[in-house]
């Protein structure tokens, strides 16, 4: 029994900066349950609503009421649908799933910027931003992709750092998984692919240089 308790303590301890973190969570928590909980949904929000009803009851992608909204990226909607038994509503789920990925990306920000710069402070700095940023309070409450989007980009962009910096080439097949992943949920993302490419080219052309 004193032995599991010694181990705990020393490999479970935790530091006061991941306490802060905790707390910036649990603000961030605060702040988005204080939004109302009946309003209206943005058009954007119900399209990938009804796109997800669809694919758990009919298993098509499809949505058409006036407007063909099938071209949208499939990710939230599949994941919206895969997670409806669980909250009994996709609004419910939807809900959930943007909240808890504004929350990992949050708690993400803070573990990146630490171990980039090997200071924590920095971290927990940069996590709080990220929480009081109104932008990111507004967007992460709606059912829409930007806080998904910003979860997946964010680890896609820290391994490929990981992966090239760091020459742990084992890292790219999560890279490309990642930013496969990103890219459907925001074809935007597909941006990553040339980003890679050009910034490999461009830091082992100054490493010639050097």
């Amino acid at each position: 029994m004193n032995n599991a308790l010694i181990f705990m303590r020393k490999h479970l301890k935790i530091s006061k900066y991941e306490k802060m973190l905790f707390l910036i969570l649990i603000f961030s928590l605060a702040l988005k349950i204080q939004m109302p909980e009946k309003r209206s949904l943005w058009w954007d929000e119900a399209v990938y609503l009804g796109l997800a009803e669809n694919i758990y009851s009919d298993h098509i992608y499809h949505f058409n009421i006036g407007n063909q909204e099938q071209f949208r990226p499939p990710l939230l909607p599949v994941l919206i649908a895969i997670l409806r038994p669980f909250f009994g509503s996709f609004e419910g789920a939807g809900t959930f799933l943007t909240i808890t990925a504004s929350l990992v990306s949050i708690a993400m920000i803070y573990y990146i910027i630490a171990k980039m710069y090997n200071n924590k402070k920095y971290g927990i700095l940069a996590s709080f931003i990220m929480a009081t940023n109104t932008e990111y309070i507004f967007w992460s409450s709606k059912i829409l992709t930007e806080s998904l989007s910003v979860l997946i980009v964010s680890a896609s962009l820290y391994l490929f750092y990981i992966a090239f910096e760091k020459n742990k080439k084992e890292f790219y097949p999560y890279v490309g998984v990642l930013t496969a992943l990103a890219f459907l949920l925001r074809y935007s993302n597909g941006l990553l692919f040339p980003f890679f490419i050009i910034y490999a080219v461009y830091r082992k052309g100054l490493k010639k240089l050097a």
